[in-house]
């Protein structure tokens, strides 16, 4: 449970690497109340899986171990052995969480890690070194053990918390919460990007990582904490909004709005969608990299220290710039 609390604080030590002025609604908000929902729907059950058959799901893509937002993040060796020295002593370790998604899929928010670490000893990939307690298997990699402590690693149960649907997003986002309680909370970017994880965080990944967008924005936009995803996420969700690419009753709420956009692009945007959207942001952008030093996005400094990129002005100067492309504000 202590897995994302670390790839935030990794995160944390890094937020002061850039400013982006006006970022409303990145922040997660710990004070939203999820009785905003009327009769709000939450479905949460338990489950047990040996280690054998979670690596068998994730090898059909049953289940996704490597959501975006910690893709980073390696355990040390030390914490690998550890916990295979757990499993083959039967100590009960904590629990894993799982996001099941509409289509039967399940993506691993709090646990990849060790799933990971488990995956790689079944695969002979590391070799145990320095157990303080189980001394005899250190050396050892799983094909040089006892057929029992094979057979015992294989079956061993991991506890597993799986948050179903319809629960509604801002009730995951609450539960992702209170599951990592005990360090930085996740911003909503972040959290966003575990739960809609498919085409709409591969578009992301991809528009932010061209060189056209680091260019316009003089790299100015820190993708530590996927501010740079967001202000993207924003640029693409209203221009669906205002060209009736998905049809959503705004009430004014943009994290609610900016949900429905990543499960619209996830289940619903064809490849023809996808690939417009690209179009119309690269020739913003590109468009962006005629201006001197690239700062069309930035308001004037009164000193020599330019300004931060300022968010209302990435989105309205990016619709200025796609107007002649798409004609989107022709009356």
């Amino acid at each position: 449970m202590t897995e994302i609390n670390e790839t935030v604080k990794e995160n944390d030590n890094n937020k002061n690497e850039s400013v982006l002025e006006e970022e409303t609604g990145l922040e997660y908000d710990e004070n939203q109340s999820i009785n905003i929902y009327p009769d709000v729907n939450i479905k949460i059950s338990r489950d047990q899986y040996s280690i054998f058959e979670t690596k068998e799901m994730v090898k059909i893509g049953d289940i996704d171990i490597e959501p975006n937002f910690q893709r980073h993040l390696v355990w040390k060796k030390i914490q690998k052995n550890e916990l295979v020295e757990s499993v083959l002593m039967g100590v009960p370790l904590p629990t894993f969480y799982i996001f099941e998604q509409k289509d039967g899929k399940k993506q691993v928010i709090d646990g990849r890690q060790r799933l990971t670490a488990l995956h790689d000893f079944l695969d002979n990939k590391f070799i145990l070194k320095d157990l303080k307690i189980l001394k005899d298997f250190n050396n050892k990699k799983f094909d040089d053990l006892e057929d029992r402590y094979k057979s015992k690693f294989k079956r061993f149960q991991l506890s597993i918390v799986v948050i179903e649907p319809p629960t509604p997003p801002q009730v995951k986002y609450d539960i992702f919460n209170r599951v990592n309680k005990g360090g930085t909370i996740l911003n909503n970017q972040e959290m966003r990007n575990a739960l809609y994880h498919g085409k709409s965080t591969d578009l992301l990944l991809e528009l932010t990582q061209s060189e056209l967008f680091k260019n316009a924005i003089s790299n100015a936009v820190s993708s530590k904490r996927m501010k740079d995803q967001y202000i993207v996420l924003r640029f693409i969700s209203f221009y669906l909004l205002y060209t009736q690419n998905i049809i959503y009753d705004y009430t004014g709420d943009i994290n609610y709005y900016l949900d429905e956009v990543m499960e619209f692009l996830n289940t619903k945007a064809d490849e023809k969608l996808i690939n417009h959207l690209k179009d119309v942001f690269y020739f913003a952008m590109k468009t962006a990299c005629i201006f001197p030093n690239n700062d069309c996005f930035r308001y004037k400094s009164k000193n020599t220290r330019p300004r931060p990129i300022n968010m209302s002005l990435f989105e309205t100067i990016s619709y200025i710039f796609v107007a002649k492309y798409n004609n989107i504000f022709k009356s």
